[in-house]
């Protein structure tokens, strides 16, 4: 068998791991995220996500350490030397345990002064907001400390673990939901409570499973000055990346916070839900081919590596439209037998955070061929230069008394720039990538986009959507056109040639 199919089997297995685990998510976590929202109420969810904006804030630093932590496990294992794994496992940790002490004393301190001064929380509410704030911080810090752990198994490729902890995960998920319902004179509280009692289960669960089955996933505080020099240096970069890009996320919604009450943080709260759900899609592809671009660049293997960057971008994106288009067309209907309950702004936030996310894909894609390199400066450097200007934009939208939707609208634009032009731009200096493969990928994707569109978006005008009847149709309607452009005008005549002969044998059978 040939390198490059071993690699596409590889790719594909661990693929169908991920999606395995991700519908089972999905359908639970529709249903709990439901249940979450009538019980806590349109205030409370809210309060919730504030806060949690609040926390996530700070999480740039393990962000950048995360990526870093990542990368040097795979890279060692890559080459074998189980020494270097070892100590490389144990550097991570070490630092990663540190890191959740000082985060936790930080967002307890800006936490509870930016809740009694600057978000517009009711009086009566504060109190619980800040006992939300204290659990949410201790999710945080064992977060952090769960990295190199989450890091080792997705270096050895175990996705089967990660799928069947992640069905665990909604399990308890849903259990809580249930358990509000009927526990805690302050649901808010109980809430952040049950939550953070989930997560120390998992996290004791990782744990054990790492350090029963792995050599180098011991847990052993220690620190190699050279690794910690060579991770450092690595994530040096990747914290003023991330300090931009949380800046832009979590700011935001700190931002919404400031200017807006807690119904407009909850529509704003349950598009990024969405967006989630469906992005999860595109990242259980993802998960599984970054550790073969990073293994087939480690390797010398840079036809491979270009191979593997392009594919993974352009699928990502067929597979992200195939959910975009159907959600984008029937957004109504959807949040109304989802949530029952649909909070202002909600519909149109949805819209804009999908296509959002088109653009988004590129990004992250590119960005991982530039991580397997591990030369990010000028990636930084560059990508903070355009996204620094996104923060403060959006302050001075919302002072000037702007809608909500404009800070959607200037997050678009700056991620149609950064995924479609720089990251590529970036990438072509690293390897040497034809400016032309690039262009091949946008003009076949944008034609899928559009020439897939066509007919469901008419047929919006034809039946009504709020029907069942009328919700169906186009909801079928979208998936099948989209399938079946992308059949015939998005994938190579090879891959077209093994899908039909597959298709074909199973009818046989």
């Amino acid at each position: 068998m040939s390198e490059i199919s071993a690699n596409n089997k590889r790719i594909a297995k661990n693929t169908l791991y991920l999606y395995f685990r991700h519908i089972s998510v999905l359908l639970v976590g529709l249903y709990t995220s439901r249940v979450i929202l009538q019980t806590l109420g349109v205030t409370d969810y809210g309060i919730y996500e504030a806060v949690g904006g609040v926390v996530g804030f700070l999480g740039f630093i393990n962000g950048a350490l995360a990526g870093g932590a990542s990368r040097f496990i795979t890279y060692a294992i890559g080459k074998g030397d189980e020494k270097e794994t070892e100590r490389t496992f144990t550097t991570t940790l070490t630092i990663h345990i540190i890191l959740g002490i000082l985060l936790a004393v930080i967002m307890e301190v800006a936490g509870i002064w930016m809740i009694y001064n600057k978000f517009l929380f009711p009086a009566d509410r504060l109190d619980s907001a800040v006992w939300a704030l204290h659990f949410s911080v201790l999710t945080m810090a064992i977060g952090v400390s769960q990295v190199p752990y989450s890091a080792c198994l997705q270096a050895h490729e175990r996705f089967d673990i990660t799928a069947y902890v992640a069905i665990a995960d909604i399990v308890l998920r849903l259990l809580v939901a249930i358990l509000i319902q009927y526990f805690g004179s302050d649901k808010l509280i109980f809430f952040a409570l049950l939550l953070c009692l989930q997560n120390v289960g998992i996290m004791m669960f990782y744990r054990w499973f790492c350090s029963s089955r792995y050599k180098e996933a011991k847990f052993k505080l220690s620190i190699d000055k050279k690794i910690f020099r060579s991770i450092a240096t690595f994530s040096t970069w990747g914290l003023i990346y991330n300090f931009v890009y949380t800046l832009n996320q979590q700011g935001t919604t700190i931002l919404f916070g400031w200017f807006f009450l807690p119904p407009v943080l909850a529509a704003k709260a349950i598009s990024v839900k969405v967006n989630s759900m469906t992005t999860q899609f595109i990242g259980q592809f993802r998960a599984a081919a970054n550790p073969q671009i990073v293994m087939t660049y480690a390797q010398a293997n840079y036809g491979e590596f270009k191979r593997l960057i392009l594919m993974s971008a352009k699928y990502s994106f067929f597979i992200m439209w195939i959910m975009t288009l159907p959600i984008c067309l029937l957004t109504t209907p959807l949040l109304n037998l989802w949530l029952g309950e649909v909070p202002e702004y909600t519909v149109i936030f949805v819209q804009l955070i999908m296509i959002d996310s088109l653009f988004w894909l590129f990004d992250v894609s590119f960005y991982q061929g530039i991580i397997a390199t591990g030369n990010v400066k000028k990636n930084t450097i560059y990508t903070c230069i355009f996204n620094f200007m996104r923060f403060p934009i959006v302050y001075i939208l919302f002072s000037s008394g702007f809608s909500p939707v404009s800070s959607f609208i200037i997050s678009i634009i700056f991620g149609a720039c950064i995924g479609l032009i720089l990251k590529p731009y970036l990438l072509r200096q690293l390897i040497n990538f034809p400016w032309k493969d690039f262009i091949h990928i946008y003009i076949s994707c944008l034609g899928v986009a559009l020439i897939s569109a066509i007919v469901p978006y008419c047929m919006t005008y034809i039946v009504n959507v709020n029907n069942i009847s009328g919700f169906c149709i186009v909801g079928f309607l979208s998936v099948l056109s989209s399938a079946i452009t992308i059949f015939y005008l998005g994938i190579e005549k090879t891959h077209k040639e093994k899908i039909t002969a597959i298709i074909i044998n199973k009818l046989r059978k």
